[in-house]
């Protein structure tokens, strides 16, 4: 296995993509739990655990084998700017179709 080291940006990056699955997992536990559904709080405690195991992983990594590039994390920050950037122009494009589709239905019917 080959040992890569992360950034800072890198490490800061990779863990906040992963506060969405780790939130996701507890708003799954606390319904499932609220509304008695097994089904909702094991993926919940599934995803939760999921999270927690990547957010050891990459401190250790970060800690283990740290990396300062400047230039690596201004091509890190470049890159996910762009790509922050792309996904608003296709969600835009989306949330526009859907209002021209419903704006269109409201005037059909």
């Amino acid at each position: 296995m080959d040992k890569k080291g992360l950034t800072k940006k890198q490490f800061i990056l990779q863990t906040a993509s992963s506060y969405i699955t780790l939130l996701m997992g507890v708003f799954y536990l606390v319904t499932g739990l609220q509304e008695k559904k097994p089904g909702m709080w094991i993926p919940g405690i599934v995803l939760i655990a999921i999270c927690l195991g990547l957010f050891l992983t990459l401190f250790i990594q970060w800690r283990r084998h740290p990396v300062v590039d400047e230039e690596l994390d201004r091509k890190l920050m470049r890159n996910f700017k762009e790509g922050m950037k792309g996904s608003a122009i296709v969600f835009g494009i989306i949330v526009l179709g859907f209002l021209l589709a419903i704006g269109l239905a409201l005037l059909l019917t």
